[in-house]
This record gives structure tokens, C-alpha cells and sequence, in this order.
């Protein structure tokens, strides 16, 4: 399986972007997306590339985002609730009853 992820440089280190997450690598983490400059990787069905860059993740520090959940789904449990305490809203709201007694 392929991540795509945005990685930029800095003087001292990579910034790694994947959706709303934001990793901090060393130099030696990020290789051109051809390079074969570092071991097999361990996990095969994991590659992390910016395809736009050229850029690709070493297998240790693919490891390393992968141990610390760094790919994974945040939970989907969250839930918003709007609690009026007035019983004279007028928000006008068109999923509530109160919009029913409306007066123009």
C-alpha cells in the first residue's frame, strides 16, 4: 500500500504532513523516491512517498510514524450536541420544532 504524504525541507530537518497530523524527521529519514540507499523494507505493503517532490520515507522512520500512530484513523465516535437553555429562541433553526411557531 502507498501513504501519500506531503514532506518539506528545512536547514535542519523534514516536516512531514498527512492530513491534519504533522511529524518532525531528521535529514537522514527522507530519500528520493527512487533511491535505493537504504535497507529492504521490513514492511513491504508500506511505502510513504510525495509524489509531487520525489521524496519517500525510509523504513525506519516509516516504523517509527507507524509505532506512534501517526497513519491511523482517528476515532469516528465524536458527536455534536447544541443545548439552548432560553425557551425563547429565535434561531430560526430548520431542524427544530421551535421554527414551527415562526410568525412572520
Amino acid at each position: 500500500m502507498e501513504c501519500n504524504v506531503r514532506i518539506l525541507s528545512s536547514r535542519t530537518h523534514w516536516w512531514v504532513l498527512a492530513g491534519s497530523k504533522v511529524a518532525w524527521l531528521p535529514l537522514e529519514a527522507v530519500l528520493p523516491a527512487g533511491g535505493h540507499s537504504s535497507p529492504p523494507p521490513a514492511d513491504p505493503s508500506l511505502s510513504v512517498v510525495d509524489r509531487e517532490r520525489g521524496l519517500r520515507l525510509a523504513q525506519a522512520a516509516v516504523g517509527s510514524l507507524v509505532q506512534a500512530g501517526f497513519f491511523a484513523s482517528p476515532r469516528q465516535d465524536n458527536y455534536a450536541v447544541t443545548v439552548l437553555t432560553a425557551t425563547a429562541c429565535n434561531l430560526g433553526c430548520n431542524y427544530c420544532s421551535r421554527t414551527l411557531r415562526w410568525h412572520p
